[in-house]
């Protein structure tokens, strides 16, 4: 395993990438959210789910804009697109994000972040139906781009 590249001699750094070449980049997450013994497919109505959907998709996709200003050591990056699908599948609300951008480092932490706050989102949104939920599997699912090329995680999940 090569170094961190956040640590030089035990100091933290914020990478330099001047010297990166420019390339498209883009990076895939996920996020679930386990309504416990709540089955929100079947006692939401269609409406109430795309309206939960809708909001979890924003606070994504306003999360993923902001991580830089959330993570002390991330470089601001302009983000071409950021997508993310919600999908309810019996006791579980699951959210895969997207982030693209042409530039000379990662947008891993974007794909995350935007996860993580859709996540906490829909908490926020079925907390007084489902107080037991719990926020689980937030993770790298693939990135592609620069010189690591293509990276596919090989953890199951779900």
């Amino acid at each position: 395993m090569g170094d961190f590249t956040h640590l030089v001699k035990g100091k933290a750094v914020m990478v330099d990438v001047s010297h990166k070449p420019q390339t498209q980049r883009t990076a895939k997450s996920m996020a679930c959210v386990d309504t416990g013994e709540v089955n929100l497919q079947k006692i939401l109505s269609k409406e109430a789910k795309q309206e939960l959907a809708t909001t979890i998709r924003i606070s994504a996709i306003c999360a993923a804009k902001k991580t830089s200003q959330l993570i002390p050591l991330c470089h601001p990056l302009a983000l071409e697109n950021i997508e993310c699908f919600v999908q309810f599948k019996n006791h579980l609300i699951v959210i895969e994000c997207t982030a693209k951008t042409s530039g000379k480092t990662g947008v891993e932490m974007e794909a995350m972040t935007a996860s993580a706050i859709a996540a906490l989102t829909a908490y926020d949104m079925i907390k007084s139906k489902c107080p037991q939920a719990i926020i689980q599997h937030i993770s790298l699912r693939s990135k592609e781009g620069g010189k690591s090329g293509v990276w596919k995680s090989t953890t199951k999940v779900m």
